[in-house]
């Protein structure tokens, strides 16, 4: 029987980018049968028309219909404005949660906040962000360990997180039969301005901004536990994020820059890519929709003892674009294994 599929947080930056991926996929596995956000259809309906600043107009034909369903190319999607899970508005088998509002509870934070979706007949739940899941699933580096029987809530992971867990896999993968190992890892990221900032902030300066990738990190990269330290910065652009992966690890014989590349140029997917060009900047990262997008030229690897490497690796990522679309194909990926 064919899965029914509803976006929570249809309305906004990210929900908005992946109720288009999902319902342009035209893929018969992926039936997205309901839209909601509290802020009410109108508001819907000029999120999914406007010209966005950074991803432009949607090359689709969006009509409303009556107070409570809307036309996406000529197909019927109902719509609510529902502020909780309830029976009102669920009842389909896939929640797709893009709100950001039910992740840990900050006053208890062993509380899954999205588990109140199962309360109303959801199957699965994926979320656009990290939290405490079942699993988290990258596409195109873990998303083979998923497990119908065992996974329901799915984390995303954070489009951090997948930026720098995309090059460190590929290393850990590439150099472990010459026994590579990692020691400390030091995690920068200069990440475009977020919703939660003050709007003043986000215009006057860049800033310190606390992060969870070092905790998301290890649950995907296990051998990382106790090695990592995250730092993040927020600058006033509007989209468009670096991760700068300064790592220290052993390795058994020569290890060079040409050779970590690579290891790089090899592992080529839709969903990890590497960059030629002398300097990386914004317009090279916007629109590109893979997870982890890796400088090769500012890739260094300096010898600082016999079998003791310095290494820093540079990621570029849309933080908006790549994670939507990793979260679409994360949910077609679920709909097909389950």
């Amino acid at each position: 029987m064919e899965k029914e599929i509803t976006i929570n947080g249809a309305g906004g930056r990210i929900g908005r980018l992946v109720t288009y991926d999902l319902i342009t996929m035209h893929d018969d596995d992926v039936n997205v049968v309901g839209l909601n956000d509290p802020m009410g259809i109108d508001a819907i309906i000029h999120s999914l028309t406007k010209n966005d600043p950074v991803h432009r107009r949607f090359k689709w034909d969006v009509k409303k219909v009556r107070d409570d369903v809307i036309s996406i190319d000529g197909v019927n999607y109902r719509v609510t404005a529902e502020k909780a899970p309830n029976s009102n508005w669920l009842g389909a088998d896939i929640v797709v949660e893009c709100s950001g509002f039910y992740g840990n509870d900050k006053k208890n934070p062993d509380v899954r906040l999205a588990d109140a979706f199962f309360n109303f007949g959801a199957e699965k739940v994926l979320q656009s962000y990290d939290a405490e899941a079942d699993l988290s699933l990258v596409m195109g580096m873990n998303h083979k360990t998923y497990d119908p029987a065992k996974h329901h809530l799915i984390s995303n992971a954070s489009c951090t997180t997948k930026a720098s867990v995309m090059p460190l896999e590929i290393l850990e993968r590439r150099g472990k039969e010459n026994g590579f190992v990692y020691r400390k890892l030091n995690l920068l990221t200069v990440h475009a301005a977020t919703a939660s900032q003050n709007v003043l902030d986000v215009l006057e300066q860049a800033s310190t901004h606390s992060t969870n990738a070092n905790n998301a990190i290890v649950k995907l990269i296990p051998s990382l536990e106790g090695k990592v330290n995250a730092t993040s910065n927020r600058v006033p652009i509007l989209d468009g994020s670096i991760a700068y992966l300064f790592i220290t690890a052993s390795y058994d014989g020569d290890l060079t820059k040409d050779i970590v590349n690579g290891w790089f140029r090899e592992a080529v997917s839709d969903r990890f890519a590497v960059f030629n060009g002398k300097e990386m900047n914004v317009n090279d990262i916007q629109g590109e929709m893979q997870n982890s997008i890796v400088a090769l030229k500012k890739t260094t690897v300096d010898q600082m003892m016999p079998g003791l490497y310095s290494i820093c690796v540079v990621a570029g990522y849309d933080n908006e674009r790549g994670s939507a679309r990793d979260l679409a194909l994360a949910t077609q990926y679920v709909l097909k294994k389950s």
